[in-house]
């Protein structure tokens, strides 16, 4: 039995949770457990149960409880583990190791007279992961738990400096900041953290943070505590202030980090008062610690971001880990950005793959806070809506400086954050006046001056106005400026009386620059002002406009000179002001209106392309049929490589698209392409936008007309909520999707969702129920011939098989599969089956067989760019040399697929690798880095929720800490049994099993040896993993002390070729004959 009170309070008979139900019987047990064999009396245990006053009959409460608990824990009386009782007094009698408080503290014990610091570490994390939440949260509050237990959350804190300790030693300096800020900001008094906060930023060279962290501290202790730092801090400040600064430091040129800022305005004239105000705040700020965050605020077309993005650039290089600038659309003609998006926005430009980015807000900011956490960044928010939209992109630690622009004041900002409002009001007449003639050039009417000085008048000193107008002055080198002067006066003479308003103005330089294009140039103006804020590319625009790629870039260059839009990189974006003016040209137009036919013929231009760039992506994948009319095949990309890349340049363009028309007209277009783009999410794993667009498309296909598309949308939404690990909510989506699919006649959508659901079923561990969902899937298939659906559901009921120990089975269903992706050209399906199919095989002891499989599989994913899953396959050949005593093999297979996994960005791949790596140490005599390697791969594994993975790192572990540290190997073995059976990968869990009987063995315990031991061999034989069972076997010949499990054991071994042999066949020969151990068993 195993007892686990850091955390709520639960028992556990042979890895699985035994239930108590009631709440005295958890807080008897918890008391008990927390010292092992001592007995309590029966007063102290009455006053710790009941709360308040005790009822009369409490005694014999008391009895009845004990009994009741030993009845459900199936405690003996006398042997151990057991519910022991004396007159007026109880205990519990169980082995220290088997109740986790105890595990922990004996684990971090030994930690301290550990000097290597890998294993160090080691042991701390396999410590600390023993906690599961705040100790007996279930059972005493937090006053309770502080009188009754009172060291334990302080052991607990000791173990995380202790353990970041170890990683400071081990050279971990960046890798372990996040953490640094984060225990800092638990408690900011606390000496320790920040003692290491300063070691490892003047480790990197960061001397001036360092400083300023200890500055920190000294003015929170003196302002909260009245006292001065430690002695020991204090040495080390002392120690930093004697350390010289890295040359240049503060003036570095970022050379690495995202370098995001617009190229800076040309023809900039003015705002120098405006600058030497940014330029004395920053000045001002002391030191790197400071957060200066710096609101430029003003209407609109006044040149708040390009007076912003001049300045940013002229202080790039004091930020050398880069710059990030983003559009919030606040004022935009689409929706303003949510704060979700925003986050994604900002953590895919720091580096984080979209794939890693949190669905929900608060776990998205919390993840860009640490990100930034030890960053010196310079971050722009253009465009910005109010306060509540900037609030959650501000760094949680000051470092970085951030400059934000808006129409609105911001008041919020300054009120609460303390932001610096700059407002950037029209330009002096003088300025006005010195724009212009910049822009005119050496065009002899610049010399006008009154002219020139009335013309700036009359833009309203608004340099958007004043840029306009020059652009028409220059394409009409006849116009006098004082005929341009007077025509704007003259279309304006009702509204004189307001000419100082800039929305006057732009309108009136807006209209003589509209009614000078041609008729082709305004119409492809107006449609431009219906679709939402994009930056379209030419080939849209001129299918818009229903006209050749040609023409449409000669009209794009005339509004384009104009000044009535900008172009960039092949694409065109009208400013907000724009839009909206082309907007109310578009609506005024007669016939229909003009916004309906653009949106269905932007919405059809993506429609062909997202479904044509879906089937190279993923070959027969469930789409809905796109409407009449409309064929992929008109819009052929070359490969899968450039249809992906099409889809991620366009990707922000089809998700504020789809979101913009979710209540319009184009609804039903918006849940068409929303179904399209699920196989390309499906693939990159975005979830944010993912989750967005599913959101979106639920909207639009509301009502009985939309069946098919609702249905899409919910499974879509289950397949999101699946990546994120919201099991729940993903099931009702998809049983939903299953019900609309059925009601709409479409048999492969019915299939789709009852593999969709098989998947979450299977991540959850019921394979039995998962094997149901993906057999109704296969027969549905079949049913309608549909051959892509056939192979991946018999492909899912492989990796079901192999999970639960039908391996037979799961050969011949991937093998199934392999054939029909091949047949039909799928070549990346084949690629990760073939993967899948090779490991699969190491577990059988088939290495021939695995090794040509996987080697396939390498050239097969290589030819498809799948980086991952080249190196999942390598990580197996190198698995597979290992297990065969290869070494400089399996050393050339991890080197490669280490490189390819660096740009994979795979969590699973990088554990795989670390795992295969961590067994090759262990062959070649180096247990500690190899237990340093496994630990690197559980923590990869658990960050991405792969318990499976976690639970065979786990066992590698113990096998580098076997000999040194067997508590910790136990506590592993433990872990990854619970961790195995919950994911339902048996091969592993048996694994487990057979290491903890040797574990049991050396430690003497040859009850539980056997009992493991023997389960480990039956099972193993019982499914057909050989090399499993030959170690079991081993444990078995040592217990028995006969030869008979040995030789069994070194048949199998020497069958497989394996590496093992030697040390079973070293056994058999010795001069004894006997085994190990066996006079004690």
């Amino acid at each position: 039995m195993q007892v686990r009170l850091l955390g709520p309070v639960e028992a556990l008979l042979d890895g699985r949770v035994v239930p108590i139900r009631r709440r005295q019987e958890r807080r008897l047990l918890a008391i008990l457990a927390m010292r092992p064999g001592q007995f309590h009396s029966a007063e102290r245990l009455i006053d710790l149960l009941w709360e308040s006053q005790p009822p009369a009959q409490a005694r014999a409460g008391l009895q009845a409880m004990v009994s009741h608990l030993r009845s459900t824990l199936e405690l003996g009386r006398s042997v151990e583990p057991a519910l022991l009782a004396r007159p007026n007094s109880y205990a519990l009698e169980i082995a220290a190791e088997h109740v986790d408080v105890h595990r922990f503290i004996a684990l971090v014990t030994e930690s301290r007279g550990v000097t290597d610091p890998g294993r160090r570490i080691a042991l701390l994390s396999t410590a600390l992961g023993l906690w599961r939440g705040a100790a007996l949260a279930d059972v005493f509050d937090d006053v309770q738990r502080a009188r009754l237990f009172p060291d334990l959350d302080e052991a607990r804190l000791n173990a995380r400096e202790a353990l970041l300790d170890a990683r400071l030693v081990a050279g971990q300096h960046r890798e372990m900041l996040a953490a640094l800020h984060e225990l800092i900001s638990e408690d900011p008094t606390r000496e320790r953290p920040v003692e290491l906060l300063m070691s490892a930023l003047g480790g990197l060279g960061r001397r001036n943070e360092a400083i300023a962290a200890y500055t920190a501290l000294a003015d929170r202790l003196a302002a909260d505590l009245g006292v001065a730092p430690g002695e020991q801090i204090q040495a080390t400040y002392r120690a930093l202030l004697h350390t010289p600064a890295p040359e240049g430091a503060g003036l570095t040129t970022p050379t690495s980090g995202p370098a995001q800022l617009p190229l800076p305005p040309g023809h900039f004239v003015g705002r120098g008062a405006e600058s030497r105000q940014l330029d004395e705040l920053f000045a001002s700020a002391a030191g790197p610690q400071v957060l200066v965050l710096s609101a430029v605020v003003g209407t609109a077309g006044v040149g708040k971001t390009a007076t912003a993005v001049r300045w940013a650039h002229s202080v790039r290089g004091r930020f050398p880990d880069g710059q990030l600038f983003l559009n919030l659309r606040g004022y935009s003609a689409g929706r303003p950005l949510r704060s979700a998006e925003a986050l994604g926005a900002l953590l895919r430009g720091l580096g984080v793959s979209a794939a890693r980015v949190p669905v929900e807000p608060a776990e998205a900011a919390a993840l860009y806070r640490t990100v930034v956490a030890d960053r010196r960044l310079l971050i722009v928010l253009d465009n910005a809506l109010d306060a509540e939209q900037v609030r959650p992109l501000l760094p949680g630690s000051a470092h970085s400086l951030v400059l934000v622009t808006s129409r609105d004041r911001l008041t919020g900002l300054v009120a609460q954050e303390d932001a610096h409002r700059l407002t950037i009001g029209l330009l002096p007449e003088s300025d006005a006046i010195e724009l212009l003639t910049v822009l005119l050039g050496d065009d002899p009417r610049a010399a006008e001056r009154d002219a020139i000085q009335e013309l700036a008048h009359v833009c309203g000193r608004l340099p958007l106005a004043i840029r306009i107008a020059a652009a028409l002055l220059r394409d009409e080198p006849g116009l006098a400026v004082s005929a341009y002067v007077r025509q704007l006066r003259q279309r304006t003479i009702a509204a004189l009386a307001i000419d100082d308003d800039p929305s006057f103005a732009v309108q009136t330089a807006f209209d003589l620059s509209y009614t000078r294009l041609s008729g082709d140039a305004q119409r492809m103006f107006r449609l431009l002002g219906t679709v939402p804020g994009l930056a379209l590319p030419v080939d849209a625009v001129a299918h818009l406009a229903q006209t050749t790629a040609d023409s449409a870039h000669r009209t794009l260059a005339r509004l384009a000179s104009a000044h009535l839009l900008e172009r960039d990189d092949d694409r065109v974006v009208l400013h907000d002001l724009l839009r909206l003016y082309a907007g109310q040209h578009s609506a005024r137009q007669p016939g229909r209106p003009e916004a309906y036919g653009v949106l269905s013929r932007l919405f059809a231009w993506y429609l062909v392309r997202a479904q044509a760039a879906g089937d190279l992506l993923a070959p027969g994948r469930i789409r809905l049929e796109l409407p009449a009319g409309l064929s992929a095949a008109s819009a052929g990309f070359p490969d899968r490589a450039a249809a992906l890349a099409w889809l991620e340049a366009e990707e922000s363009n089809m998700v504020a698209l789809i979101r913009a028309s979710v209540d319009g007209p184009s609804r039903a277009a918006a849940a068409m392409l929303a179904d399209q783009l699920r196989t390309y999410f499906w693939v990159t794993r975005n979830s944010l936008n993912w989750l967005l667009v599913a959101q979106a498309a639920l909207h639009a296909s509301g009502g009985r007309t939309h069946l098919a598309l609702r249905a899409s949308a919910h499974l879509s939404l289950g397949n999101v909520y699946h990546l994120t690990g919201n099991h729940l909510v993903a099931i009702a989506h998809q049983r939903r999707a299953g019900q609309l699919f059925r009601k709409a006649g479409h048999v492969q959508g019915q299939a789709a969702a009852a593999g969709s659901l098989g998947a979450v079923f299977g991540d959850l561990g019921q394979l039995t129920t998962a094997a149901a969902c993906f057999e109704h899937a296969l027969r549905s298939n079949e049913r309608i011939q549909h051959r892509y659906g056939i192979a991946v559901m018999s492909s899912n009921l492989g990796t079901i098989y192999a999970m639960s120990g039908r391996l037979r089975l799961a050969v011949d269903r991937l093998t199934a599969a392999i054939a029909i992706h091949r047949e039909d050209g799928a070549r990346p399906n084949e690629a990760v089956i073939l993967n899948n199919l090779g490991l699969l095989r190491i577990n059988r002891g088939e290495y021939p067989a695995a090794l040509a499989e996987l080697r396939a599989a390498v050239r097969t994913a290589r030819e498809v760019d799948m980086a991952s899953i080249e190196a999942n396959a390598l990580a197996g050949i190198g698995q597979i040399h290992t297990l065969r005593g290869e070494v400089a093999e399996a050393k050339s297979a991890l080197a490669a697929a280490r490189s390819l996994a660096d740009r994979a960005d795979d969590h699973l791949c990088k554990a795989s690798i670390d795992i295969a790596e961590g067994s090759l140490l262990q062959l070649t005599g180096d247990p500690a880095r190899a237990a340093a390697t496994h630990t690197r791969a559980a923590e990869w594994a658990r960050s991405a929720r792969l318990p499976a993975t976690e639970a065979e790192a786990l066992v590698g572990l113990a096998a580098g800490v076997a000999e040194r540290t067997p508590l910790l190997a136990g506590a592993s073995l433990e872990r990854a049994v619970t961790l195995a059976r919950q994911a339902g990968a048996t091969v592993i869990e048996i694994d487990a099993l057979a290491a903890l009987a040797e574990i049991a063995r050396r430690r003497g315990d040859h009850v539980e040896a056997a009992r493991y031991a023997g389960e480990a061999a039956h099972r193993a034989g019982v499914i057909g993993a050989p090399l499993v069972r030959a170690r079991a076997l081993v444990t078995v010949g040592h217990l028995e002390g006969s030869s008979r499990a040995w030789q069994e054991a070194l048949d199998i071994l020497d069958a497989l070729g394996s590496v093992e042999a030697s040390a079973v066949r070293a056994l058999l020969e010795r001069p004894d004959g006997r085994a190990v151990g066996a006079s004690a068993g």
